[in-house]
């Protein structure tokens, strides 16, 4: 698709960047004297979930859902961003097939937005009619239920899985037809890739586990990555340090969250050149991720503000925005 046919969506989005929270609204939300008076400040933002309901995750709900439909109203390709939600797919298709073999409810940890129907997802595994979902996830459910009900190891089971949604994510980035939709795929990949690496060379997981925990991608040598994984999480640094990720390492040592925000805003860098430019989908995925950082940073203060964080604690959790 020529980039010439995203101009008219991307000035739709140019006229809607002015609504989106900067650090200093941040701020105000996380001054406010407690829960009820953020409250007032975000609906008066247009936040009217909060208008409903003290709780966060009801309120936040459809906070997602409605930029992704007000995105495809205006894009060419309706389908252009779907790299950019493949993941809550399988996210939904774990929580059908454990809530399943469970027996348990699993609809509160569905995610949305998300290419296909939740509950679509949910009765095609309830009905073990796998055939039913798109190629790209059907063979992902049929060999995900079928290695949790031989083994029952959750965490072989979710590896599996999410190994699956990070190719997903890539294979949905070339549809995109945007170079910078891949590169930024890729990054993903790659960060994603380091997180479960130290947090298995943590739990010294089996080799199993680790064999199976990481996708392809051009940021690093998964098999180095493996290898190191399996000797520690000392040697996972070390291997980071070999490729050039010491700004990653430096944060790592600080604490988790230091990490995560470190993570989050190597991402949002590669945002801040793409969301100026005039023709192409680039600024328009900017916008959607700009978005998604603004909806966690909403759901990392309003939960803070609940359960009574000092806004201290609070600042220390709130990700890097956009503007």
């Amino acid at each position: 698709m020529k980039d010439t046919e995203y101009a008219c969506a991307v000035a739709t989005v140019r006229s809607k960047e002015a609504e989106l929270f900067n650090m200093s609204y941040a701020e105000q939300l996380i001054d406010a004297t407690d829960f009820n008076t953020a409250k007032s400040i975000l609906v008066d933002k247009g936040v009217t979930g909060f208008a409903e309901t003290d709780d966060v995750s009801k309120a936040l709900s459809d906070y997602m859902p409605k930029i992704l439909d007000f995105l495809k109203e205006i894009l060419p390709d309706k389908n252009a961003l779907d790299f950019l939600i493949v993941k809550n797919d399988f996210h939904n298709l774990k929580a059908s097939i454990k809530g399943l073999i469970s027996n348990t409810d699993p609809h509160k940890m569905f995610i949305k937005p998300s290419i296909l129907d939740s509950e679509f997802v949910y009765e095609s595994v309830k009905s073990k009619n796998f055939d039913n979902l798109p190629k790209w996830i059907s063979q992902v459910a049929t060999d995900s239920y079928q290695l949790l009900t031989s083994t029952m190891d959750g965490q072989l089971f979710d590896i599996f899985v999410d190994t699956a949604s990070l190719q997903a994510v890539k294979d949905f980035s070339a549809n995109a037809e945007s170079e910078f939709a891949m590169l930024l795929a890729d990054k993903f990949v790659t960060l994603t890739n380091i997180k479960i690496a130290l947090r298995l060379s943590a739990v010294k997981s089996t080799d199993a586990v680790v064999e199976n925990a990481f996708c392809q991608c051009d940021g690093l040598d998964v098999i180095a990555l493996a290898k190191s994984t399996l000797k520690g999480a000392d040697d996972v640094l070390t291997y980071l340090d070999s490729i050039g990720f010491n700004d990653l390492i430096v944060e790592y040592a600080k604490s988790s969250a230091a990490f995560e925000n470190k993570c989050d805003s190597i991402i949002m860098g590669m945002l801040d050149e793409a969301k100026r430019i005039s023709f192409g989908i680039e600024p328009l995925i900017a916008f959607y991720l700009a978005k998604v950082a603004e909806h966690k940073t909403i759901k990392v203060i309003m939960s803070g503000k609940h359960i009574g964080l000092t806004n201290a604690e609070i600042k220390e959790r709130v990700r890097e925005l956009y503007v």
